[in-house]
């Protein structure tokens, strides 16, 4: 299965992928997958990521008419494009959401990375984050599953603090399965401005092989005692990604 078709998403979607431990895997993953299927897929941040090289085209606008150009200017076929505005010394800046809707208006598929995670498996966000465009129709949050069992602490997770807060426990503690459950649904978590009418979903990366299929399965099952919100198992790295779905 591949991952756009776990996640159904479908043509005029805009989808914001927030969290930890796979999230630019999944937007490069998803432009990929439309990309094969000859969409013309759009790739935004609204706030700050990576070069992207190989399978996406990246296009500095340094204003919202010159985007939409760039945008209107895509056909069928073409490869992905990425929108920024700035080129930093490691990294590029991306878009304002205002900018997304009037962007997506020419793109079939539009991928927006809507936080960051510094590179770790885990994370609870900031009071200013995620930065979700008002007109996104699926939330995905990743989340690493070789989070679980280590420390809370800044070599593991983003916004160690937040993680314990949110999970109530105190910094240093080992990431358990039910705490990282309520991490991931916490009120003032990513979801928590997300509209009712949006989809959800929760994709656990990193499931190499069967002992972290368990765990995910573990984690899913203390998930879905709380919500009934769609959960994906992957291995974003790998040439089938989708390892289980649960629910939907």
């Amino acid at each position: 299965m591949l991952l756009r078709e776990a996640l159904a998403i479908d043509d005029h979607d805009i989808v914001a992928v927030i969290g930890a431990g796979g999230k630019t895997s999944a937007v490069r993953r998803l432009a990929v997958e439309f990309h094969q299927l000859r969409r013309r897929v759009l790739v935004l941040s609204t706030t700050k990521i990576e070069a992207q090289r190989g399978a996406i085209d990246t296009q500095l606008c340094d204003s919202l008419a010159t985007a939409c150009a760039a945008a209107r200017s895509r056909r069928a076929g073409d490869l992905p494009l990425l929108i920024v505005t700035e080129q930093l010394p490691t990294r590029l800046r991306g878009v304002p959401v205002d900018w997304v809707a009037p962007l997506a208006a020419w793109a079939d598929v539009t991928l927006v990375q809507a936080d960051g995670a510094g590179r770790r498996s885990f994370k609870a966000p900031a009071a200013h984050e995620p930065v979700i465009p008002a007109q996104a129709t699926l939330v995905a949050a990743v989340a690493g599953i070789d989070a679980i069992g280590k420390p809370i602490d800044e070599r593991h997770m983003h916004r160690p603090e937040r993680v314990a807060e949110f999970a109530g426990v105190a910094l240093g503690t080992p990431l358990t399965i039910d705490a990282a459950a309520r991490v991931l649904l916490h009120p003032r978590g990513g979801f928590r401005d997300v509209s009712p009418a949006t989809r959800r979903a929760i994709v656990l990366n990193r499931v190499d092989g069967q002992p972290e299929l368990d765990i995910a399965s573990s984690l899913t099952a203390a998930i879905r005692t709380h919500a009934a919100i769609l959960v994906i198992a992957t291995a974003l790295q790998s040439p089938d990604p989708v390892r289980a779905v649960w629910g939907g």
